[in-house]
């Protein structure tokens, strides 16, 4: 656990940074938020035998299990969270709407020990799979080698993977990165400043947040960039790539849906 990635998220969502005011439509947002996973998940996913078993990895504040519930898709939901403060803010969340089939643990995936071909879906979105990369190659494979250990035949995990090429383009000129993200009215943050630098293999991430009063909160992740091509040599798996989640340019930081289906 002493990996900068696994220790970067120890207070984001934290609950002292909301009020009962901004907590509500914090809620409802990124509730909100998650109408393309909803749309791609009904389109590309559920199949004939689909049990409602899912797993997220990286479940942060739950946002996409709780409303995986509310759609009627879930009937057991599993997420495991490594940040604290986000299993602390999924906890509240999971009051607010009710939810009685989401279990979210402050465990991480990679040590876990879960009955073999329990799951349909495991799903890991927000660049998942380029933080646990940057970690290690190995662990890399240990999240493919768990999760076909863990999807019934035919199941699939959905990952959302970023190339960065954008960022890298930059970076061969210059030594740094920056760029600047108004965030919703609803949230408690104002704007994100993002910082980017190339560290061998890695980019090196850096994230701030200004709240409306001036405070601010910041953390740093290590991601690896991950081509298209990456997913060729994934022969044991029916791989699927898609540009977008439900029309075109609903993943502004340029990132792509990759699908692992379970031969």
């Amino acid at each position: 656990m002493s990996h900068l990635n696994n220790r970067s998220y120890r207070n984001v969502e934290s609950l002292k940074n909301f009020n009962k005011n901004n907590l509500k439509k914090y809620y409802n947002n990124k509730l909100k938020s998650c109408d393309k996973y909803i749309s791609f998940i009904k389109k590309k996913i559920i199949k004939k035998n689909w049990n409602g078993n899912i797993c997220e990895v990286g479940s942060g504040n739950g946002k996409l299990l709780y409303r995986l519930e509310k759609e009627n898709i879930i009937m057991n939901g599993l997420g495991f969270e490594i940040s604290k403060s986000r299993c602390k803010f999924s906890e509240k969340f999971k009051k607010f709407v009710n939810s009685k089939k989401i279990k979210i643990i402050n465990k991480n995936f990679l040590k876990s020990k879960l009955s073999k071909e329990s799951f349909d879906l495991i799903i890991g979105v927000d660049i998942i799979f380029n933080l646990i990369s940057a970690n290690s190659k190995k662990e890399a494979q240990i999240f493919l080698s768990l999760s076909k250990k863990y999807l019934k035949r035919g199941g699939s995990i959905i990952l959302e993977v970023m190339a960065f090429k954008k960022e890298l383009s930059i970076l061969k000129k210059k030594k740094y990165y920056e760029k600047f993200i108004k965030l919703a009215p609803s949230d408690p943050y104002r704007i994100t400043i993002q910082k980017f630098k190339k560290i061998k293999k890695n980019l090196y991430m850096y994230k701030k947040f200004i709240d409306r009063n001036g405070n601010s909160s910041s953390f740093s992740n290590l991601v690896l960039p991950i081509k298209k091509s990456y997913w060729k040599k994934f022969k044991d798996w029916n791989v699927e790539i898609y540009d977008y989640w439900k029309k075109r340019y609903d993943t502004p930081e340029q990132e792509y849906i990759v699908v692992l289906r379970k031969k």
